[in-house]
């Protein structure tokens, strides 16, 4: 890993930490086996890949960040060959529950499935033939909010 990126998540641990850890495939099988996925072991991990995209706005990246993995399915799965799985994975570091986060993560899912459009019409031009791909939306509540976060209100 390049060293100023080291230094750079060192000096934000509390918003990058926990997203440095979940950017090893190894670790998100370990997450999604915690969740009870026992078809996690089915999955290439080897060949899933961490995007460099984030969907979490500006002002709530002290108490939120996010990793997406794609990863592609094995053969048999029921959306067809070369299809390719999706992970979602928002983190929040807040002590307090916060009752809007379904709404965020299913928002964030959706922005996901903009992103394959894209990759899709950026790959073969058009939309003709295109298919979601499966997206798997995880939120990982730390409990642990950093010092000094901007607090969300019910309102936001």
């Amino acid at each position: 890993m390049d060293t100023n990126r080291i230094r750079e998540m060192a000096r934000n641990f509390w918003e990058s930490g926990m997203k440095m850890l979940l950017e090893n495939p190894y670790n998100v099988r370990d997450l999604l086996q915690l969740g009870g996925c026992g078809w996690v072991e089915s999955l290439e991990l080897d060949r899933m890949t961490c995007l460099k995209e984030s969907f979490v706005p500006r002002e709530d990246r002290r108490i939120e960040s996010d990793v997406i993995h794609v990863v592609p399915l094995p053969p048999g799965n029921p959306w067809g060959e070369e299809q390719r799985l999706w992970v979602y994975i928002l983190i929040v570091n807040r002590e307090v529950p916060d009752p809007l986060l379904p709404f965020r993560l299913h928002e964030r899912a959706n922005q996901v499935r903009e992103l394959q459009k894209r990759e899709w019409v950026r790959t073969r031009g058009s939309l003709a033939g295109f298919r979601c791909e499966p997206v798997l939306p995880v939120a990982l509540c730390t409990g642990m909010e950093p010092p000094g976060a901007r607090r969300r209100g019910a309102s936001n």
